[in-house]
Formats: C-alpha cells, sequence, structure tokens
C-alpha cells in the first residue's frame, strides 16, 4: 500500500509561516476543518492532543513531528503533513516536517504502521531531506508516490537502531558510567569482531557490589553500618565486563511480529532483547518500546 493513498491532497500543509509546532498544528486544524466533516469538534481535538502533548514523544531528533491522539468519536484516520516555511526549533530539535494524526479510538489498522514508517524514514536523512526539499506542494505530493507502506508492526519498526554496547575486557567503572549517562540499564556486549557475546546489566552492577553472605542472611538489619557497595568502589577498575556479563539470552529477528516479540517478553519477564540479523546486532528492543510506541503511541 502507498502512503500517498491514505492522504488528502488538499490537507497537505506547505511552507506554512510559523515558528511553534503549537501554530503549526492549529493551521492544520484550519484545513481540516475547513474541507471535511469532522465528527469531533475542534475543542475537544485540540485538547486531547495537548493531553498527549503532554506525555511527551512527538518530537524526533531527526527533524520529525508526529502531533497525535485518539479521538472518541472519530470516524476516520486523518493524517495531515506539513512542510514549514523554515524550520522551527521544538524540544531542541530542529523541526522540518510535521505530520499531524487524529485517529478513532478504536485505532485505525494503518495508524502505527504508518507511525513508525514515518520515524523509520526520517532516519535516512537524504531520502528525508529530498522528500521534504521539493521546490513545490505538488512535487512534495509526487514524491510522497515513492513511499510503500506495510500493513503490521516488526520488530524492526520500533526497536531502537543506535545501541551503545561493550566489549569485554572493558572496566566495570566504564559500564557503570555509560549507565548512568545514557539512563539505561542494559548494555550487549560484543567481541572485537562485532559478535554478541554476553549482556551486562544494571543488575549485575548491583550484584557485585554486594558480599556475597548478604545473599546467605536473610535479615541485614543486625549490622549498625554498611556500605552495600564497598566492593564494587574499591574494585571497579579491576573487574572486568568479562567477570561479570552473562550469556547471551534470547533474541529477535528485525522481522519478527510486534506479537511475537511482546510474547517474548511475557515468557522471558525481560525489559530488553537484542535484534540479531544474522548473527549482527542492529538493534534493541525493550518493553518501554512497547510502551511509547505501541500501547500508548
Amino acid at each position: 500500500m502507498k502512503l500517498l493513498s491514505l492522504l488528502d491532497d488538499r490537507l497537505v500543509l506547505w511552507k506554512a509561516k510559523t515558528t511553534t509546532l503549537d501554530s503549526m498544528v492549529e493551521h492544520m486544524l484550519d484545513k481540516l476543518y475547513q474541507y471535511e466533516d469532522v465528527s469531533a469538534s475542534r475543542k475537544q481535538v485540540t485538547e486531547l492532543l495537548n493531553a498527549r502533548k503532554a506525555l511527551g514523544g512527538m518530537v524526533f531528533e531527526t527533524g520529525l513531528a508526529i502531533p497525535h491522539a485518539r479521538i472518541p468519536g472519530l470516524r476516520d484516520l486523518w493524517i495531515l503533513p506539513g512542510v514549514p516555511a523554515e524550520p522551527f526549533w521544538e524540544n531542541e530539535v530542529e523541526v522540518r516536517l510535521v505530520v499531524l494524526f487524529l485517529v478513532p479510538a478504536e485505532v485505525s489498522e494503518y495508524y502505527l504502521p504508518v507511525l513508525s514508517y514515518l520515524t523509520r524514514l526520517s532516519r535516512d536523512n537524504d531520502v528525508f531531506s529530498q522528500w521534504i526539499g521539493q521546490p513545490t506542494r505538488d512535487a512534495f505530493i509526487d514524491y510522497t508516490q515513492k513511499f510503500q507502506l506495510k500493513t503490521s508492526l516488526e520488530v524492526r519498526d520500533i526497536m531502537s537502531p543506535e545501541v551503545i554496547s561493550v566489549n569485554p575486557e572493558m572496566k566495570l567503572r566504564e559500564v557503570a558510567d555509560l549507565l548512568y549517562k545514557y539512563s539505561i540499564s542494559y548494555l550487549p556486549v560484543l567481541d572485537k569482531d562485532g559478535r554478541l557475546v554476553g549482556e551486562i546489566t544494571l543488575h549485575d552492577i548491583i550484584r557485585v557490589g554486594l558480599p556475597n553472605y548478604a545473599f546467605l542472611v536473610g535479615d541485614l538489619g543486625f549490622m549498625q553500618s554498611f556500605e552495600p557497595f564497598e566492593h564494587l568502589i574499591k574494585n571497579e577498575d579491576s573487574i572486568l565486563v568479562a567477570d561479570t556479563m552473562a550469556k547471551p539470552g534470547p533474541h529477535l529477528a528485525p522481522d519478527e511480529k510486534i506479537f511475537e516479540a511482546a510474547l517474548e517478553f511475557a515468557k522471558t519477564n525481560r525489559r530488553q532483547i537484542p535484534v540479531l540479523e544474522n548473527k549482527t546486532l542492529v538493534g534493541v528492543l525493550s518493553i518501554t518500546d512497547l510502551l511509547k510506541k505501541v500501547i500508548r503511541a
């Protein structure tokens, strides 16, 4: 299915003179309510868009903004693309394209595939720049003919492709620094050839910091003073990833369906699962990705 088949040419906003995402959305709603009989009031739509915006996740570092909301009583899926006259800044990102989604509360079958397709498309800077850099509105619409949609979500659509990894020779101090710096709790371990040989988590770091007897004694309340991470603090420059990492757990393939990934999370009680293609790490899928990009998309 072509992306263009889901768009109404009349609702493409071209070179809008605006400096904020909110004003861009207002211009888009002006067009929508001018041309279409929308089965929800503009006030209701605006309130729901603002509520969804407060949750975050609408602006991507690639320059794409996707304001969206599920609207009770809405009969149709509306997708409105808009290119501003000049890029504007929103959440420290230079926004170059805005695509407004208004979705029935029951959720259209095309909503998530289109959402994920656009975010992946925006990561290809050459194609993305050519698309939004077309000289005219008609050329922009014609260029959209190139984009072919899938009708089902796959792991590759919602995984995180930019993966921070470590190697077995790294020190535990370096691992702890990475976990802290990027606010993450999982790191895949790759050998010198880039193959996945293990994984290390925040739980592993904490476990190193506890003395062995802590796992044998049920109640540590008798201790008057106790530095729980004394061992880690003293030895984090001498303990290596190889000494602490676990063997690789289950993995997913990029073309597996989201339902299969969700089932794997439920069966294994994991929070992150590496994604391998031809034995090469191409991404990591977290249970938070399912929440942010599917359940609360």
